[in-house]
């Protein structure tokens, strides 16, 4: 029995024909992602900061609010603590 030969040549020119990206090309790529991200993420820490400030400021001014409420259910309404 003899081994028949199999005729790669068509399949081995259609790899030549694939495109591909050049390794420059994707290093630029990379790179503009990088500046991308660079100039993007101080932008959202800044608006998260913000955010975490609103959210302690809302809850600073709730607990202030209530004790004030509580002050005037034991002694009254408040007075004019700074005048002599």
């Amino acid at each position: 029995m003899e081994k028949e030969k199999i005729d790669v040549s068509p399949l081995h020119s259609s790899m030549k024909k694939k495109a591909a990206f050049t390794l420059a090309e994707v290093l630029i790529t990379l790179g503009i992602i990088g500046v991308v991200a660079a100039l993007v993420i101080p932008f959202f820490v800044r608006k998260y900061q913000y955010q975490v400030f609103a959210t302690q400021l809302a809850e600073n001014y709730s607990i202030i609010s209530n004790a004030l409420k509580m002050a005037e259910n034991d002694y009254g309404p408040q007075r004019n603590l700074g005048s002599s």
